[in-house]
């Protein structure tokens, strides 16, 4: 029982660090994705990705201010209930008011692409989740029929 209640606190507080990150000014928001984007740069350009695409700010934008910051949030969705629709319908909920904010952020919009891609991030965090306990439940099958 404990888990779950750090687990609700862990989701409220990336759902308000999401919230948060909409609120920020055009300017603020680009200035965070530059800082990002400065310590990625050589990481991605040192293993070898610059020679395939170039890594930009709108690229930084979509992956981690979307994608990872969601693909988060499902993988704590998920691992609040055995249930598929509730954590995706609440996902789309926080993504749908998320994109809503930013009708009120200074230099910012609201994009419907943003929102496809917040739920893609939410699936992907949901099927981490379910494919962790699938292989942990496996394990624990073989453990308890005795087979190494």
């Amino acid at each position: 029982m404990l888990k779950v209640k750090v687990l609700k606190i862990i989701t409220v507080l990336t759902v308000l660090v999401i919230w948060g990150h909409s609120l920020m000014p055009g300017d603020t928001s680009s200035s965070e994705s530059g800082f990002i984007m400065s310590i990625l740069l050589p990481i991605w350009n040192g293993i070898g990705l610059g020679r395939i695409i170039s890594l930009s700010d709108h690229i930084v934008r979509k992956v981690f201010g979307h994608f990872a910051e969601y693909t988060l949030l499902g993988m704590e969705l998920k691992g609040l209930t055995p249930f598929i629709i509730k954590p995706f319908v609440t996902g789309w909920m926080v993504a749908f008011i998320d994109e809503s904010i930013q009708l009120i952020s200074a230099d910012r919009g609201p994009a419907i692409a943003d929102v496809w891609l917040d739920m893609a991030g939410v699936a992907t965090g949901m099927i981490v989740v379910k494919l962790c306990q699938m292989i942990i439940s496996y394990f624990k099958d073989k453990k308890r029929a005795g087979v190494h």
